[in-house]
């Protein structure tokens, strides 16, 4: 039963955002090992929901890789024709020179494909009509994977950045979330190997911005042996409150008796800070209260103050397992006006407010989808203001626990096909003055 199996794979990997790729990845082999014929099987994936269109022209284009154009249904191949549409034209897509039919892409593709083979050393061919004569299958290198996983393919760390200068390998591995806030320490870790035949007396020393503290001597010399690694482990705190969305640091390896060091970037995201009101649980969402009258002069009684290091505000766990309402107060600083965009997406019902005004309250309960271009019931385009602006939070928690997101994000005025895009320039840790 493929919906039996499409709903363990919802529960075994469920995740809010559409394009998340372990649930897609499992509605294409639903496809394959479910479907009768070329449509069945694109219908069977598609119709487990989520990133749809993606699942369906991956699925048709492995299908189309097995069994060849001329294996394919006349009746899906004359509607859709050779050509291929896009929305470059419109601004969806920016900076791609895309192939007008599907000639064009197959060439593109096995031009890539070629070059990924010959990168991995594999022994493989792509032919257009079949394999080589003087090649028989027995011949095929077998032991491709077994390449692949020799240069660390299978072991590739997406928590880590490589840096291969020449002379050393460095790799900087980030231990836990890479924010850095009064709560929450940033962890690194540094390893760096010598392939070299001979010893090697290395320096490693930090820059880092004046708010950030390392927890360890910023410099340290150490002689690393010939075909050895060495890992050390760093913590690195804050005291201050007013970080920027991003900021940069610096590592730098230095070699005795080489010409140049090595610098290596070290970024970490400031966070987002909140004041939370206690539960109010005889309160409902459309009944007004105190809190909603205008702009905060004074640090709130009996509230606290929260940090989070990404956008998920954790709501759960701030109703203490109560029921009702809460608030949360957070300020955004723009170094100039600008129109964003604001969402609360949640799996309840809210309201938000910024600098004292009603924005939004939630249209229709959707499913969670975090994102920066909408969700259709819980986003609005907004003006902020040069300098700090109040944003107010009301959500509503009923018996099922609740999920909501703050994003705040930028909008092309050129192309607005992109709804959002990421804002790299405010700050979302600051309070004004007189609640500081």
């Amino acid at each position: 039963d493929w919906k039996k199996a499409r709903n363990i794979i919802k529960e075994e990997f469920y995740h809010p955002v559409a394009q998340f790729s372990p649930l897609n990845l499992g509605f294409q082999t639903i496809g394959l090992l479910y479907g009768k014929d070329f449509g069945d099987a694109l219908c069977k994936a598609v119709n487990c929901g989520w990133d749809t269109d993606c699942t369906g022209a991956t699925l048709g284009s492995i299908l189309g890789i097995i069994k060849g154009g001329s294996g394919l249904p006349e009746k899906w191949l004359t509607p859709l024709g050779e050509e291929i549409s896009t929305n470059v034209k419109t601004g969806g897509i920016k900076n791609l020179q895309a192939p007008t039919d599907i000639q064009k892409l197959t060439d593109q593709v096995c031009d890539m494909g070629e070059r990924v083979l010959k990168y991995w050393n594999s022994g493989l061919q792509i032919v257009k009509n079949g394999a080589p004569a003087e090649m028989k299958t027995e011949d095929w290198p077998h032991d491709f994977i077994s390449k692949i996983a020799a240069k660390k393919f299978w072991n590739y760390n997406p928590a880590a950045l490589s840096f291969t200068p020449g002379t050393i390998e460095v790799e900087l591995e980030y231990l836990t979330n890479p924010a850095l806030t009064p709560e929450n320490p940033a962890e690194i870790a540094l390893h760096i190997s010598n392939p070299q035949p001979e010893a090697l007396e290395i320096t490693s020393e930090f820059s880092l911005p004046e708010d950030w503290t390392l927890v360890s001597e910023e410099t340290e010399n150490f002689i690393l042996p010939s075909r050895a690694t060495i890992s050390r482990e760093y913590m690195i705190k804050t005291d201050t409150s007013a970080l920027p969305l991003t900021d940069r640091g610096y590592i730098k390896i230095h070699i005795a008796e080489r010409p140049a060091s090595l610098s290596i970037p070290l970024v970490l995201v400031g966070g987002y800070r909140y004041l939370v009101s206690p539960v109010y649980q005889d309160l409902s969402l459309a009944e007004e209260s105190e809190v909603e009258q205008g702009i905060f002069q004074q640090f709130p009684e009996n509230w606290d103050e929260v940090w989070r290091t990404t956008n998920d505000l954790q709501a759960e766990e701030l109703f203490n397992g109560q029921q009702g309402i809460i608030y949360l107060l957070h300020f955004v600083k723009s170094p100039e006006e600008k129109k964003v965009l604001v969402g609360v997406p949640n799996n309840n019902y809210m309201k938000f407010w910024i600098n004292g005004r009603l924005e939004k309250e939630t249209e229709k309960k959707v499913p969670l989808a975090p994102n920066e271009g909408g969700d259709g019931a819980n986003y609005k385009t907004v003006q902020l203001r040069a300098g700090l602006n109040q944003v107010l939070i009301k959500l509503k928690k009923r018996e099922k626990p609740l999920q909501a997101h703050l994003v705040i994000s930028g909008i092309d005025e050129k192309q607005p096909i992109n709804k959002g895009r990421a804002l790299t320039d405010i700050k979302r840790t600051e309070l004004p003055p007189k609640l500081s």
